[in-house]
């Protein structure tokens, strides 16, 4: 069983964008815990910018289906929380660009 340390290091790696099966293959890591750390650590139900955009996309095209009020504002809630997770991913991308910058000058 691998230490929180262990663990830890690999959401680490996932945040940076090295893909969760990537991570988990080499640390030797089960696929599904660390999934489930890295979405515990974002606060969200998805791993990966795709993983985000694929939900926002599906819930879009769910909001045209339903003809119920109150899920159509359920779903535009969620993807208010997905869009959210893209601001919040943006800047942090763009704070490591202007880190990395800083070290290379």
């Amino acid at each position: 069983m691998a230490s929180e340390e262990v663990w830890q290091k690999a959401v680490d790696l996932v945040r940076l964008g090295k893909e969760v099966s990537k991570v988990s293959q080499e640390m030797k890591l089960e696929y599904g815990e660390l999934a489930d750390r890295v979405r515990q650590s974002q606060n969200t139900e998805w791993t990966s910018w795709l993983g985000a955009r694929l939900a926002a996309t599906n819930r879009l095209d769910l909001i045209i289906a339903e003809p119920e009020e109150e899920k159509r504002k359920a779903l535009a809630g969620q993807i208010h929380q997905i869009i959210d997770h893209f601001y919040y991913l943006g800047k942090q991308h763009g704070q490591r660009i202007i880190n990395a910058r800083d070290v290379l000058q």
